[in-house]
């Protein structure tokens, strides 16, 4: 079976997306580095004067900032190693396409299922017929492979991914989803290269 993409096209589309973390980290290592100062300032107590408000400013300070370079570091550290792990079938992340049908392709991806949602697996696909297999790590409402009914009114197109306010606050740039649906029903998935991708699957598929 072949891969529609190559693992170095996830790991650069995550390394690319570390970009627009900044402006969470930066947030969040705010928020911590002001807890931990404040709660310092309250810890030393009246007797250290004003040298207690130097001290929580610094602490708050150095606490922030590790914070944030240490959050956008690890988070991308983990996103990697997930990929790997759902592109290459290890373990829990293991996704086998459903049985009765000839599947030549897969398509490691995640599907929104609602702007604060994400189900991850593999979108397994053939000619007449496309399957998405979530992995076990999945909530285990979500684990149940789906096959999603191919028509006459089937459409591929690039869309803006619908996300909260809270989160166009926190990343700076939000990357567009590649939906697939029908008369009845989309689905919007969120891969890397959605444009190239969708060239592929409407020569795959013979869609628009």
């Amino acid at each position: 079976m072949e891969d529609l993409l190559t693992l170095d096209r996830y790991i650069s589309s995550i390394q690319g997306q570390g970009r627009s973390w900044g402006r969470a980290s930066w947030i969040g290592g705010g928020f911590y580095g002001l807890v931990m100062g404040l709660f310092l300032l309250w810890g030393l107590g009246p007797s250290w004067g004003l040298q207690r408000i130097a001290i929580s400013a610094g602490v708050a300070l150095v606490a922030g900032c590790l914070f944030g370079f240490l959050f956008s570091t690890f988070l991308q550290w983990w996103l990697t190693r997930m990929a790997k792990a759902i592109y290459r079938g290890i373990g829990p992340y293991a996704a086998s396409p459903p049985p009765g049908r000839d599947f030549q392709y897969r398509l490691p991806c995640t599907w929104k299922k609602s702007p604060t949602m994400g189900v991850g697996g593999v979108l397994f696909i053939a000619s007449d017929a496309l399957a998405f297999v979530p992995h076990s790590r999945n909530l285990p409402r979500d684990r149940g492979s789906i096959e999603i009914p191919l028509g006459s009114d089937t459409f591929l197109e690039i869309a803006e991914q619908p996300v909260k306010r809270w989160q166009r606050t926190l990343f700076s740039e939000i990357p567009p989803i590649l939906r697939l649906g029908g008369a009845q029903e989309t689905w919007d998935l969120l891969v890397p290269d959605p444009e190239g991708v969708a060239a592929r699957l409407r020569s795959i598929l013979g869609t628009s």
